[in-house]
C-alpha cells in the first residue's frame, strides 16, 4: 500500500485512522524506514516539541496521532462551539467520547468527559483558551522528587505560549 502524506519542515505525520493527511499543506512526504523522534500523540504537547526538535533541520521527526485534521470547520475554529457553551464535543468525531460511572453525587447521572480526538488534541476543543495548573500542583511535582517541576521553573515556558 502507498501511504501520501503531507509535511511541514522535516515533520512526517500520520493520522492512524486515515490513509493520507494533512498538516499545514506545505510539502509531500512519504513515511520513511526511520526516524530520530518518534512522538505519540499530536495534541498540544506532542506537536509543540516535534516542532521544537524539528527546528533542528538535521532532525526526522514522525508524529503519530488517532484523530483526524479539523481542516479548519467552524465548529472547531469559533470560540462559542466549545463544549462548555453548546456541547459541540461529545458524540462528534472530535471527542473519544467517554463518560464517568454514574455520579451518586448527581443522582446517578454520568457526565461526558470531553478528550480531543483530532490533530491538537484536546486544544481543538478547548474554546481558545490556554489554562494552566496553581503554582502549588507543579511545586508539589518538584517536592515529590522531580527537579525542574515546580513552577518557578516551568513559568518561563508558560510565557512562551
Amino acid at each position: 500500500m502507498r501511504v501520501r502524506m503531507k509535511a511541514s519542515r522535516h515533520v512526517i505525520f500520520a493520522a492512524a485512522s486515515v490513509v493520507s493527511a494533512e498538516l499545514n499543506g506545505r510539502q509531500t512526504g512519504t513515511i520513511g524506514d526511520s526516524y530520530d523522534y518518534v512522538i505519540v500523540g499530536g495534541g498540544t504537547a506532542g506537536l509543540t516539541l516535534a516542532s521544537r526538535l524539528s527546528s533542528d533541520a538535521s532532525n526526522s521527526v514522525f508524529v503519530i496521532e488517532a484523530g483526524l485534521p479539523d481542516n479548519y470547520e467552524a465548529a472547531v475554529m469559533i470560540p462559542r462551539f466549545y463544549p462548555g457553551a453548546s456541547g459541540f464535543a461529545p458524540g462528534t468525531r472530535y471527542d473519544w467520547n467517554l463518560t464517568s460511572v454514574a455520579q451518586e453525587s448527581l443522582q446517578g447521572q454520568v457526565v461526558n468527559l470531553t478528550q480531543g480526538h483530532a490533530v491538537g488534541g484536546s486544544s481543538t476543543v478547548n474554546a481558545m483558551i490556554f489554562d494552566r495548573g496553581m503554582p502549588s500542583n507543579y511545586d508539589a511535582w518538584a517536592a515529590l522528587g522531580n527537579d525542574g517541576w515546580d513552577f518557578g521553573s516551568l513559568l518561563p515556558y508558560f510565557k512562551k505560549v
